[in-house]
């Protein structure tokens, strides 16, 4: 073979080495990247599951509250603190569990000593929410403000279940949602090592709890996931 021949033979070759080269990184990259994502969903599914078990056992203790108000109303403020204590213990993230009677108006509070602000409170001073107790009312089903100023103290989302006898309504189970404790118990551990998680009620446009910084991902955002949690009558 010719010299001339020779060198042009090696350079052909010499590309066709280095494409192959790249293609297989082009393909790797291609493999990692398909990965992270299929890892990113599975982790994101698992996250939105716990969360929303979560949000479900806290609606459901005021669900069960609301029936034993229909079975059995409370006379008294003891008798009303045997009912609720249950519902705390269920949804620890609760900073109140009240009732309020036909004329929106706090009745019995639970726990006495960070509620006693909101006892005897009428809800239709509230504008940001008695529109969601109203709500609770006519639709017969849980309803719940988007992220409030608390009573209590701090911020958060009040649920209201309502409370109906012989098919008529009486009355209203408020559970006061505090935002922190319920991301520092729920959500911040359903975000695993290397993974950042925000929640976002579905009228806001900034984050209402996010995770503390974690490492830095070589991904970046390109993969982020995204999922929908149900709050009574609201999505986050």
């Amino acid at each position: 073979m010719k010299p001339l021949h020779r060198n042009f033979a090696l350079i052909i070759l010499g590309l066709l080495a280095a494409g192959a080269l790249g293609g297989s990184v082009v393909f790797a990259k291609k493999e990692a990247a398909a990965a992270h994502r299929l890892r990113s969903a599975a982790i994101a599914e698992a996250a939105r599951a716990s969360i929303q078990e979560a949000l479900d056992e806290h609606l459901g203790g005021l669900a069960d509250l609301s029936k034993a108000f229909e079975s059995s109303p409370p006379a008294a403020d003891d008798d009303y603190r045997e009912l609720a204590v249950r519902t705390a213990v269920q949804g620890p993230a609760f900073a109140g569990v009240n009732y309020l009677n036909h004329l929106f108006v706090e009745t019995f509070v639970y726990p006495l000593g960070t509620n006693r602000a909101v006892a005897g409170l009428d809800l239709k001073t509230r504008t940001d929410a008695l529109p969601a107790a109203h709500r609770a009312v006519a639709s017969h089903e849980p309803a719940a403000t988007d992220l409030v100023a608390l009573a209590q103290g701090g911020q958060g989302f009040l649920a209201y279940v309502p409370v109906r006898r012989e098919n008529r309504w009486e009355g209203l189970v408020e559970g006061a949602l505090d935002r922190d404790v319920f991301g520092r118990r729920y959500a911040a551990p359903a975000a695993p090592p290397r993974h950042d998680l925000s929640l976002m009620d579905e009228s806001s446009v900034r984050p209402f709890y996010e995770t503390a910084a974690r490492q830095d991902d070589p991904f970046g955002g390109a993969y982020d996931s995204f999922f929908t949690l149900r709050f009574a009558d609201r999505r986050w």
